[in-house]
């Protein structure tokens, strides 16, 4: 990009286990880039009153609930805004539809792999269960998106959040410091 070509939005579709630290990590890097949009799927459902007490959702609810989210999406990167996209998006497929939208909106993308061991996710996951911190996840639905869960491959432009690390780390990864 030339100094004279205005700079492209950013969509950071982030990815990873649930309890894998997803969120904390996506709000920190939200803020701490400035110009940027948290658009979170537990908080759209939250706003929907849905999952609360670990409450089955219905297939059809998250299709509605994707599909508020990828609006919002849409809506941010329209205006110029980066977007940090907080979900499992455990599939190619999740993350090709994201890519799809951030193109369309003459967005770039990348996704940031939140890697961290399905077991340490399994612990962080039973202690909520004590400390009812979040919302709890239904075990058939956590085992499904473990069991189902699809690391994105180099090709997809994958920024790795390991354990230990911090969003400051992750910034300087990105060429934000």
């Amino acid at each position: 990009m030339s100094d004279n070509e205005p700079r492209r939005p950013m969509l950071y579709i982030v990815c990873g286990l649930p309890f894998a630290g997803k969120t904390t990590m996506s709000s920190e890097l939200a803020e701490s880039l400035g110009r940027a949009a948290h658009v979170e799927i537990d908080q759209v459902n939250t706003e929907r009153g849905l999952g609360i007490n670990a409450a089955p959702i219905s297939p059809m609810e998250w299709a509605e609930t994707y599909r508020m989210a990828y609006q919002r999406a849409d809506e941010e990167l329209s205006t110029g805004y980066d977007v940090v996209f907080d979900a499992t998006n455990y599939s190619r497929a999740q993350r090709d539809i994201l890519r799809i939208n951030a193109n369309r909106q003459g967005a770039d993308s990348a996704v940031i792999f939140v890697d961290v061991p399905a077991e340490e996710c399994r612990e962080r996951w039973r202690a909520n269960r004590v400390s009812g911190a979040r919302y709890d996840v239904l075990d058939e639905d956590f085992e499904r998106v473990v069991d189902r869960f699809d690391p994105p491959r180099p090709d997809e432009r994958v920024i790795l959040f390991l354990p230990g690390m911090s969003v400051i780390d992750l910034m300087t990864g990105l060429g934000q410091v």
